[in-house]
């Protein structure tokens, strides 16, 4: 049961940070240099966290005796 609390905090926080990202990327009263720069963060954030989550599952599929 802990490790669900532990991934759905993890997922909030990591919602909750791409939502920051993308909202200072996408407003109009900040600098252009602050709103890429937000947008970088915005991809960094997303591709560590999507390539995490599948090389887990991959490896867990592995485990499972699923993959070869």
């Amino acid at each position: 049961m802990w490790l669900w609390v532990f991934v759905g905090g993890y997922a909030v926080f990591v919602a909750t940070l791409a939502a920051c990202c993308l909202c200072v990327a996408l407003s109009r009263h900040t600098t252009k240099s602050r709103r890429d720069m937000a947008y970088k963060m915005f991809r960094l954030i997303w591709g560590v966290n999507l390539l995490g989550g599948l090389a887990t599952a991959v490896v867990k599929l592995h485990q499972a005796g699923l993959l070869l």
